[in-house]
């Protein structure tokens, strides 16, 4: 008779978390830095549980030397990360690090360069690997394991769902994040002084803290004490009203930033054909809009959230703004909020989504005459400015940085004439 797998012990578990804490204990990062002391166990309890991580914070104030306000997260991805994502890569990079004249390691880094070569993957219709795709399997499975013990740990519970630990955008691999952007967003429109602002922001920084001090408890006692095999541990539809109104709650707020960011409504959204590009992999926009009757497509480079994961079905297409997967002449209005860095690249592919009549809005869109991103963004949006489109740029406020350089904050919008 065949003897059933034999179950590690408490006691020989503790022995191998301790281990695993000594083990953590002399790692370090790029600067020499060790693992924030307040989230070690935290970072046991994931790498037991077959999470591998690869980058962290505890979390800082102010009041902590050399540090800024920081909130807590854990980010990582499958380990041994092949060298190359596509068949023919090395031989590309070559090419156009020889057209260029820089070393093939810095197509990355130069603009010029990084454009043409994701330009060339595009239009070649260059295949990824399979040990790449392989890889990028490993990392969906990493992800829908912690969506599973996120969804375990909340079940039934209450939660500030401001710090509510969710998986945030990140690309390949996951990242585990306390504080939404929305937040911070709300934050610096909320009027408030400088000095306001930096103290609220703290009281969010310890109370995602204590949100991750429960989730390492949750993570010790689950290694302690539970047996079950956590890959195959399935996804319960718990249908629990508390947990389906921080959901909503969330969504709803989330339209409410795009809603004063966008300068839009339900009501403007009606028979119209809507993408969001960038949507993030929780889409809480699009699943707003959805549950509203919008016509609207989500797109994003990350997998969606498990959870809704049936209500964005055909409404949510992963691709990026490299290579966007959509006909000409698509939408009636296209939205996106991204880093700088998008910005030029999104107006070459997505312009020409834009029905006739079409708008695409930007927010927000930072422009400073000295940044050569913005230089560029600044040159693009006179080009467009012809008898095809119609440009405007509201200013919504002005920031400065630490440095003292002012910047101004717009909402972008380009038309497609009639």
């Amino acid at each position: 008779m065949e003897k059933p797998p034999q179950k590690i012990e408490s006691q020989d578990k503790r022995v191998v978390w301790d281990s695993k804490l000594k083990e953590l204990e002399k790692v370090t990062d790029r600067l020499g830095m060790p693992i924030d002391g307040n989230i070690l166990e935290t970072i046991a309890g994931l790498n037991l549980l077959e999470i591998p991580t690869t980058s962290s914070c505890g979390g800082h104030l102010r009041s902590e030397e050399d540090h800024k306000i920081g909130f807590p997260y854990f980010g990582g991805h499958a380990t041994n990360e092949p060298k190359t994502r596509f068949v023919g890569e090395q031989e590309l990079r070559d090419k156009v690090a020889v057209k260029y004249g820089i070393d093939p390691k810095n197509v990355d880094r130069d603009k010029k360069s990084l454009h043409e070569y994701w330009d060339i993957l595009a239009d070649d219709d260059y295949q990824e690997t399979e040990e790449y795709q392989a890889w990028m399997s490993q990392n969906e499975d990493i992800k829908n394991r912690i969506a599973r013990l996120l969804e375990e740990f909340y079940q039934g519970a209450e939660v500030l769902p401001q710090v509510k630990l969710h998986i945030g955008r990140i690309y390949p691999g996951y990242r585990i994040e306390t504080v939404y952007d929305s937040v911070i967003e709300a934050l610096e429109k909320s009027g408030l002084s400088e000095e306001e602002m930096a103290t609220k922001a703290e009281d969010y920084v310890r109370t995602a803290q204590e949100e991750m001090i429960r989730f390492t408890e949750f993570l010790k006692r689950k290694y302690l004490s539970d047996n079950s095999n956590i890959k195959n541990m399935p996804i319960q539809n718990t249908q629990k009203n508390d947990s389906e109104s921080l959901e909503n709650e969330d969504e709803s707020k989330s339209f409410d930033l795009y809603a004063k960011d966008f300068g839009i409504d339900i009501g403007s959204l009606k028979n119209k054909s809507v993408l969001d590009a960038g949507c993030g992999s929780d889409a809480s926009f699009v699943k707003y809009c959805l549950r509203h009757d919008i016509n609207i497509v989500g797109l994003d480079i990350n997998e969606p959230d498990l959870i809704d994961k049936e209500l964005l079905k055909d409404h949510y297409v992963r691709g990026d703004l490299h290579a966007i997967p959509f006909s000409p002449d698509s939408f009636d209005l296209v939205i996106m909020r991204a880093v700088p860095a998008d910005y030029p690249e999104a107006f070459r592919n997505i312009i020409p989504l834009l029905k006739s009549g079409g708008e695409f809005k930007i927010s927000p869109l930072f422009l400073d005459d000295n940044d050569s991103v913005n230089t560029e963004i600044t040159e693009l949006l006179n080009s467009l400015n012809s008898d095809q489109f119609e440009v405007s740029k509201e200013v919504r406020d002005n920031q400065k940085t630490e440095d003292g350089r002012s910047y101004a904050r717009y909402l972008v919008t380009i038309k497609r004439k009639l």
